[in-house]
């Protein structure tokens, strides 16, 4: 709050108890009003501690409705289902783009191979056969 230590009795001790607590000025009105209902010296008009776990000060999101959260809990869930159907199809794509460059690759594989065998390097039948003889 104000980084001020409370007072142990006096005057000041005294307005406090009385409810008249200063102003903190770099808060709101709702946060101010709901530390004067803490400091009430009648306790039944103190708020609970169940009352002031909802109040919208210290758990805003107690305002919005459960049909609210369900709304948009639904609509999360939503995204999320098109994310994850999303992602198995490009997990579908990756997985068809690497069979068919595996493929390719066989393809170059037999290619070089055949490419480097003796009858591929002549030149013709004939140049084989000249060779071969010598």
């Amino acid at each position: 709050g104000t980084n001020s230590t409370l007072p142990k009795n006096g005057d000041e001790w005294d307005r406090i108890r009385d409810g008249k607590l200063p102003r903190v000025k770099h808060c709101s009105d709702a946060f101010n009003d709901l530390l004067h209902a803490m400091i009430k010296s009648d306790v039944s008009e103190r708020p609970s501690s169940s009352e002031l776990a909802e109040h919208p000060i210290v758990s805003p999101i107690s305002e919005r409705s459960k049909n609210q959260l369900f709304d948009e809990l639904q609509e999360e869930q939503r995204k999320n289902s098109v994310l994850a159907k999303k992602l198995l199809d490009y997990m579908f794509l990756a997985n068809e783009l690497e069979r068919v460059c595996s493929q390719i690759r066989a393809v170059d594989m037999n290619k070089s191979h055949r490419d480097s065998s003796p009858l591929q390097r002549s030149s013709s039948v004939s140049d084989f056969r000249i060779t071969s003889v010598l």
